[in-house]
């Protein structure tokens, strides 16, 4: 994409970038891609990279921080915590605003038990390692910035062993706190 952006001038770049950002379906994947400009630009960080490094320029920023910061907040919110690459988007979303609005968004949404279980399951990372293969799990310093993560393990905690819950969300519960074990495990070794 930096290659064929290069490439392009005038209004078939406009388009491009409009196409992109605006209409583009693949969130997760542009979320990548303008995380990486949010630090080029030196928006957040404090390392602010050449022009040259750049994909877009200084305009085309401006108005694709205003669209991204737009679609997060009007996407959904089952639809956005579906999105590959969700823990990043969020990341993306509290650094182009540099405000609480992403935390507001995920307080609404882990108000919750069903909230705060899919919240949660939507966050989780991925490791790989031979002994352990692919594991998925619930990292602290990941989501610290978003939520009371010792709050939100209380909550799962009592969900786990609540007879008045689904079996399907008790399940997942004691998923979710074998995941934050699994975080805990990765983060202490």
């Amino acid at each position: 994409m930096k290659t064929l952006l290069r490439q392009t001038t005038g209004d078939i770049r406009a388009s491009s970038v409009r196409a992109l950002f605006e209409d583009g379906s693949a969130i997760g994947w542009l979320t990548e891609v303008f995380r990486t400009e949010i630090f080029s630009h030196g928006h957040y960080g404090d390392h602010r990279e050449p022009e040259s490094n750049w994909i877009l320029n200084t305009d085309e920023f401006d108005r694709v921080l205003a669209v991204m910061v737009a679609r997060c907040g009007n996407t959904p919110p089952m639809e956005l915590m579906s999105k590959p690459h969700f823990l990043s988007l969020l990341y993306a979303w509290r650094q182009a605003t540099g405000t609480n609005e992403v935390n507001d968004w995920v307080h609404v949404q882990t108000a919750t038990n069903n909230g705060l279980l899919s919240f949660l399951k939507a966050v989780r990372s991925w490791s790989a390692s031979s002994t352990f293969g692919v594991q998925y799990p619930l990292k602290r310093r990941d989501l610290m910035p978003f939520l009371d993560f010792d709050a939100a393990m209380a909550r799962i905690t009592a969900m786990s062993t609540n007879s008045d819950l689904a079996e399907e969300n008790r399940r997942l519960a004691i998923e979710t706190l074998e995941a934050a074990d699994m975080g805990y495990k990765l983060a202490t070794s």
